[in-house]
């Protein structure tokens, strides 16, 4: 049986993470030139992302408005992506992982999202440099490259909780994967599921400008 040892894993990793980092490069510059991408083209892409990385029915928390998740969240940012890359991993059902079947249902696997911040537009409870690291799920590690490749180019605003100890932050999550972030798609505010309270339905449509408003008047 082939042997890896542990420097040539985290070469490994290395190099996977390095080769995502330059999709997400292109796929991030593949808007500008002489063939810009239409709000049609954002929409889409942005869609085709959040459907691989969501996992929707179960929230581990649920809010009736804007502005009561606003108030509740850790960190609510505007920003945009700018790196996916290979994130944490470990066995979660061991007894799975020999089954080819079933194999990757036994793995707790992430990609890790970066966002540059523009503008911090709710009460942060832990201090914030000019990113921020955001945890999303990852159903396969061969999904990386496909996730890397349609990584939003639209900014958006970030409803986030701290995943780690409550005295430091390694990484975020969204607090809600259908309530957790607004998109901001040709200037209007656009939603990740449309199933949700009116305090929510509302925003689809309205000014993204405004938006940003009224999270900042929520914090207060």
């Amino acid at each position: 049986m082939l042997q890896i040892t542990p420097q040539a894993r985290a070469g490994l990793t290395s190099a996977v993470s390095f080769a995502v980092g330059l999709i997400v490069a292109a796929a991030l510059s593949s808007g500008t030139g002489d063939n810009p991408l239409t709000v049609e083209d954002v929409h889409s892409r942005s869609d085709q992302f959040w459907a691989l990385t969501s996992v929707h029915g179960m929230p581990a928390e649920d809010y009736t408005s804007f502005a009561e998740m606003v108030k509740s969240a850790d960190a609510v940012v505007v920003g945009q992506i700018v790196n996916v890359t290979k994130g944490r991993e470990w066995v979660a059902d061991a007894a799975l992982i020999g089954d080819p079947n079933v194999g990757d249902r036994a793995m707790a696997r992430f990609a890790k999202v970066t966002i540059e911040i523009e503008q911090i537009v709710g009460r942060s409870r832990y201090p914030l440099g000019k990113q921020v690291d955001m945890e999303v799920y990852l159903p396969r590690e061969e999904d990386l490259p496909l996730l890397a490749a349609n990584a939003p180019i639209e900014r958006g605003i970030f409803a986030l909780r701290n995943k780690g100890p409550k005295d430091s932050v390694e990484f975020y999550r969204l607090v809600n994967d259908d309530q957790g972030l607004i998109r901001d798609i040709g200037g209007s505010a656009h939603l990740l599921a449309h199933d949700l309270p009116v305090g929510f339905t509302e925003l689809e449509g309205q000014a993204f400008s405004q938006v940003i408003r009224e999270a900042l008047e929520a914090r207060e």
